[in-house]
């Protein structure tokens, strides 16, 4: 048998065997006479075994899965899945070992979904529109459809039960809600929404139109604010085209809460926006000074100042001989006196005004002993006469005499006729108590002569 061999190998040799069938040796077959690997079919020990759909030379007969056929069609054609699976492949199943189309549920390519409510197998069991699940209903589900009180698949068309109360074919009510399941809600009230003014003083629109409680209509809903008063603020706040309205005042001169009553401010709205303020004086606060004119806004000149009113000048008295006046600077100062430095004399007045009489005559009312005459009595009284101060009373006059004079005939001295009192001119005389002027005028008690003319009390 030398010269037999399989596959180009001799007898004894280790061979492959077809298909599945594991490695072996070359040996002769005893039914075909010719040589063949000992694992072939008809080999001593064959690894043949019956064929099945996995894409191997089962049997061993050198063809591939040859008798599996899915609806008679082998592996490798073009085939039609079941239902809506579609066009697909055929092939193994490596868990079934059986043909079958790629596009079915047990291919490597399924089509297969969950089945719908659409008339076609889509699961590709065989069945159609079978063991539907209702939550994946393609009822409205927008507006009031939201609530759907029963879904039936019949042919194909899911059947759709919605609650009826406010459900509508065509939109006709104005109540918030999507009656018609179009998405929108209140379709054939365009203006709901817009923006409205409702029964309040202002001309705001603060307000939304809304539906009416007949459902058949639009109103303007409670406006927020309620009512807009107008404030001052440079706006319209009340909408009325009109902006500060009432506050008339804005923008025109004022007087400020300053001390002055000048006009230097403007009238200016508050922060609150409430009234009217004047604000932004300036300059305020204005003083007074001495200058002529009315600098603080009063209706009066130099006040305080007491302008032309008499005055004492820096002299050495207190008499006020200037006048008030002002300076270019605005102050107010005494002009010059028109007298100055008064010295007080012994005139029983005030000549330096200080509002002391004859000051400096310390003896000046005290007892005194007159030179004239003969004793040393202290029966006088210094008095002031034209300037100085003389010691008078100290005699009396001698009865139906004239009076005689310290100082000579024309300075007459006064002196004592009993209580009465004589001027001491030329021609007077004393008699009686009373005296007897040198115009014939006799003067009582407390009196005395005027010279040539009658009696007076001194």
């Amino acid at each position: 048998d030398e010269n037999y061999t399989y596959n180009t190998l001799a007898l004894g040799k280790t061979c492959d065997g077809i298909g599945v069938c594991a490695k072996g040796l070359v040996e002769c077959s005893k039914v075909s006479k010719v040589a063949i690997c000992s694992t072939d079919p008809g080999g001593s020990n064959p690894g043949a075994t019956p064929e099945i759909c996995d894409n191997l030379d089962n049997d061993c007969d050198g063809k591939t899965d040859d008798g599996m056929l899915y609806n008679g069609l082998p592996r490798g054609s073009v085939c039609n899945g079941i239902g809506a699976c579609g066009l697909g492949t055929v092939e193994c199943n490596l868990t079934t070992n059986k043909a079958v189309c790629s596009s079915n549920p047990d291919g490597t390519n399924s089509n297969s979904i969950g089945e719908q409510c659409d008339g076609k197998d889509n699961d590709c069991d065989g069945a159609t529109d079978e063991s539907i699940d209702v939550a994946t209903n393609t009822c409205n589900k927008l507006g009031v459809c939201a609530t759907v009180l029963k879904a039936t698949c019949k042919q194909g068309v899911w059947a759709c039960v919605y609650e009826g109360s406010v459900y509508q074919k065509v939109e006709t009510w104005c109540d918030n809600l999507d009656n018609d399941c179009n998405g929108v809600t209140d379709d054939k009230f365009v203006d709901k929404g817009k923006s409205c003014d409702g029964p309040d003083p202002d001309k705001c629109a603060n307000g939304k139109l809304i539906c009416a409680p007949d459902k058949a209509s639009v109103m303007c809903s409670k406006e927020d604010p309620l009512s807009t008063i107008e404030l001052c603020d440079g706006k319209d706040n009340d909408c009325d085209g009109k902006t500060d309205e009432g506050f008339d005042k804005i923008g025109q001169p004022c007087d400020g809460p300053d001390s002055d009553k000048c006009i230097n401010g403007k009238w200016a709205c508050s922060q609150d926006g409430k009234t009217q303020v004047c604000d932004n004086e300036f300059p305020a606060n204005i003083k007074e000074i001495c200058d002529g004119k009315d600098n603080d806004c009063d209706g009066k000149t130099d006040e305080g100042f007491d302008v032309g009113a008499a005055c004492d000048g820096p002299d050495a008295d207190k008499c006020k001989f200037g006048k008030i006046q002002c300076t270019k600077s605005g102050q107010a100062v005494c002009s010059t006196e028109t007298k100055v430095n008064q010295k007080e004399i012994c005139n029983d007045l005030d000549d330096d005004c200080d509002g002391v009489t004859d000051e400096g005559f310390f003896a000046k009312g005290q007892k005194c002993d007159s030179a004239a005459d003969v004793d040393a009595c202290k029966t006088g009284t210094f008095i002031c006469k034209s300037g100085a101060m003389v010691c008078f009373g100290d005699y009396e006059c001698a009865v139906g005499t004239t009076c005689q004079s310290t100082s000579g005939p024309k300075n007459p001295e006064y002196c004592a006729c009993g209580s009465g009192v004589c001027s001491a001119d030329l021609g007077d005389t004393c008699a009686g108590g009373k005296c007897t002027c040198n115009g014939g005028a006799v003067c009582g008690p407390t009196q005395m002569c005027i010279a040539g003319t009658g009696c007076k009390t001194p």
